[in-house]
């Protein structure tokens, strides 16, 4: 990869460090209220749009009971409905797209540009980033896969690294066990 890789390299462990700085909001309203006004672009199945804290205020108001009573039925109350609803937001497509506006701000050409090597709007976005990591990463057992995870993409992955057709997609020659590599977004599966 060259000095894209180093590149790559230093930004990730930049990320790293800038998410492990960041404080945990106390509540998910909280971690994302900052994000307000971020805009998502358009797609072929929902138009642009930016966080309104409004609807996401309505959302976590018609969820909350719901995820309370998953939880206390799996037996793991204790996980949260606050930590829940962290990764419930990060899947919504009707309301809001939070993923498409973290992942727009991860990969934004400009993430790096700004007071301490981060840009505004992903600056805005950390207390969010911070929550939702936490949350994956205190899940309860019952809510961790381990095993082979498949997701639908439109790219080919070839044995040698570059993009393929698809008779030449062989995503694990590409991503074999033990391979380190860097995704600077959440990937959902």
């Amino acid at each position: 990869m060259g000095d894209q890789g180093g590149a790559e390299d230093r930004w990730g462990a930049h990320l790293g460090e800038l998410i492990d700085a960041e404080p945990l909001a106390p509540t998910i309203e909280e971690a994302v209220r900052p994000m307000e006004g971020l805009e998502w672009p358009a797609s072929v199945d929902t138009p642009a749009g930016a966080i309104r804290m409004s609807v996401v205020r309505r959302v976590l108001a018609t969820k909350r009971n719901a995820m309370r009573a998953v939880l206390q039925r799996l037996g793991c109350p204790e996980f949260g409905e606050d930590n829940a609803l962290a990764i419930h937001l990060y899947t919504k497509e009707l309301d809001f797209r939070l993923y498409a506006v973290l992942n727009g701000q991860l990969h934004h050409p400009d993430r790096g540009a700004g007071p301490g090597g981060v840009s505004d709007g992903l600056r805005r976005c950390l207390p969010y980033t911070k929550f939702l990591s936490n949350a994956l990463e205190t899940a309860p057992e019952q809510f961790v896969w381990d095993g082979v995870c498949h997701r639908g993409i439109k790219f080919a992955y070839s044995s040698v690294g570059t993009a393929a057709t698809a008779a030449d997609h062989d995503p694990a020659a590409y991503f074999p066990v033990g391979r380190v590599f860097q995704w600077f977004e959440f990937k959902s599966a």
